[in-house]
């Protein structure tokens, strides 16, 4: 840190941002390189939400549970499993929908619903995946 002083008695500090500056630069510049570098990556991301969306449109719960998994996206699968719940008969979707999972999935979806166990507000819909995923057939088969 460096002070300067004038006439008028002010005194103005001055900080060393050189560091701080390149890092930013740094920083600018992967970012922009991941995107320019793949410019699919963005057009990908925003067609696969809009098949999502689509899929929701249509009441296909298994394929936006799936795109919601590949997405890495627990809010949309939050949404996805509050339209469920609004149907008429929503355990069959949602043992529809999880019957068509890899294990993979399944396990990521796990780690999800187990983290939403804790908010009060959705617990309705973590007892629904629960009794899901253990009523899958051959889940844990092999292990």
């Amino acid at each position: 840190m460096l002070a300067t002083g004038g006439g008028d008695m002010v005194i103005n500090p001055w900080h060393d941002s050189t560091a701080l500056d390149k890092e930013e630069a740094f920083r600018k510049e992967v970012y922009l390189k991941s995107y320019s570098s793949n410019s699919n990556c963005l057009e990908e991301g925003i067609l696969r939400g809009q098949e999502l969306k689509n899929a929701l449109i249509y009441a296909d719960y298994t394929r936006a549970i799936q795109i919601a998994l590949e997405r890495r996206r627990p809010h949309d699968l939050l949404d996805i499993f509050g339209e469920i719940n609004r149907e008429r008969d929503a355990g069959d979707q949602l043992g529809k929908a999880l019957e068509a999972l890899s294990k993979e999935k399944v396990y990521l979806l796990w780690e999800y619903v187990k983290e939403w166990n804790t908010k009060t507000k959705i617990i309705s819909y973590c007892t629904a995946c629960f009794l899901g995923i253990f009523h899958k057939p051959l889940l844990f088969s092999g292990y």
